[in-house]
C-alpha cells in the first residue's frame, strides 16, 4: 500500500539492523516506547539500509504491542533499498511504503498470518511445509510437520495473552526462513513462575527450557521438549542452518552445528523464534532407524 501523504513520524529507524546484541536492545527500547507512550496512533518510520530477516518478527511485534495495548502502530518503509521494501511489504511487515513499482506476485511465501488455537493452525502449518524447498522421507516430514504444529500452539498457550501468535514463511535466494512470534510473558517468567525460583536469571532460564523432558506447560510435568522443537532444532543442525530463539534477556543461536547461549542488555518483548534453512534438494532427511516407532 503506497503512503505518499503521511503524518510526522514518532520514531525513525536508521542505519543497518543485524542479529546482534546491539539491534536486539534497539528493538527493545522500541517495543518499550510503544507500549508505553500515550498516543493512541504511532507511526514508526523505517529509513534503515538493511535489515535481517531475523529480525522481521521483532518488528511485527510493535504493531502486535500496540494491539494489546488498545493503539495503531502504523510501520512505514521510506528506505532506499528498493529489495528491502519489496521483502518487507510482501511479508506484511509494514503497512505501507514509498515506491509501488513493483508487485505482489511471489507465491513462495506465506506472509504473518495469526496463529490461534482451533483457527486454521493445521491449515497454515500445511502451507508452510509445502513451501520447505528440501527432500524429506514422509515419516521424517510427518514428524516435523506435528513439532512444527506443537510449536505453534505452544507459542499461543504460553504467552497468557489473548492476541494470536503470528507466523511467516518463505524462500530467499538460498535460504528458506520460518518466523514465529508472540508478545506474551515470554520463556523466563514462564519458567521461573513454573519452579518457583525468581533466583534464575533469563539465560539459565532459556538453558532449562531446552533441557529434554523439561516444561513450563500448565497441567504438565514432563513433555518431551513442550517448545515443539525437538526435531526442528536436529533439523537445522543437519542443514547446516541456523536458528534464532529470544525471550526476555536470553537468546539461544545455532550456527551450524554451533550453539550458544547470549544475555541480552535489554528485554525482549514476547517471544521470537526465526529459523534460517540452506534450500539445498541435494540432501534427503531421514529419521534413523533407531527413532522410527
Amino acid at each position: 500500500m503506497n503512503y505518499n501523504q503521511c503524518e510526522q513520524a514518532d520514531l525513525t529507524i536508521i542505519g543497518e539492523l543485524r542479529y546482534c546484541k546491539k539491534s536486539l536492545e534497539n528493538i527493545a527500547n522500541l517495543q518499550e516506547m510503544v507500549r508505553n507512550s500515550l498516543k493512541k496512533k504511532i507511526i514508526v518510520e523505517l529509513k534503515a539500509r538493511y535489515i535481517s530477516p531475523a529480525l522481521y518478527p521483532l518488528f511485527i511485534s510493535l504493531t502486535e504491542i500496540g494491539r494489546q495495548n488498545q493503539k495503531q502502530v502504523i510501520l512505514l518503509c521510506k528506505t532506499s533499498n528498493v529489495r528491502l521494501t519489496k521483502l518487507l511489504s510482501e511479508h506484511g511487515v509494514v503497512s505501507y511504503y514509498s515506491n509501488n513499482n513493483f508487485g505482489d506476485t511471489a507465491t513462495n511465501k506465506l506472509p504473518y498470518t495469526d496463529v490461534k488455537i482451533g483457527d486454521g493452525t493445521p491449515e497454515i502449518v500445511e502451507k508452510i511445509n509445502s513451501l520447505l524447498p528440501v527432500s524429506m522421507s514422509l515419516q521424517y516430514r510427518s514428524r516435523f510437520t506435528s513439532k512444527l504444529y506443537e510449536l505453534f500452539i505452544n507459542s499461543q498457550k504460553h504467552s497468557k495473552t489473548n492476541i494470536p501468535a503470528k507466523a511467516n514463511a518463505y524462500k530467499d535466494k538460498n535460504y528458506f526462513y520460518l518466523s514465529i512470534c508472540d508478545v506474551g510473558v515470554g520463556i523466563p517468567f514462564n519458567v521461573r513462575n513454573f519452579l518457583k525460583n525468581d533466583e534464575f536469571d533469563d539465560v539459565s532460564t532459556m538453558k532449562w527450557a531446552f533441557v529434554d523432558g523439561n516444561s513450563a506447560a500448565e497441567n504438565s510435568t514432563v513433555i518431551s521438549r513442550g517448545s515443539g522443537l525437538g526435531i526442528i532444532e536436529s533439523f537445522v543442525k543437519e542443514n547446516h542452518g541456523k536458528m534464532f530463539f529470544a525471550s526476555g534477556k536470553a537468546l539461544y543461536h545455532i550456527h551450524d552445528t554451533k550453539t550458544e547461549f547470549i544475555a541480552l542488555p535489554k528485554p525482549i518483548i514476547g517471544t521470537f523464534v526465526t529459523i534460517r534453512i540452506n534450500a539445498d534438494k541435494e540432501h534427503i532427511y531421514m529419521i534413523p532407524e533407531e527413532e522410527k516407532p
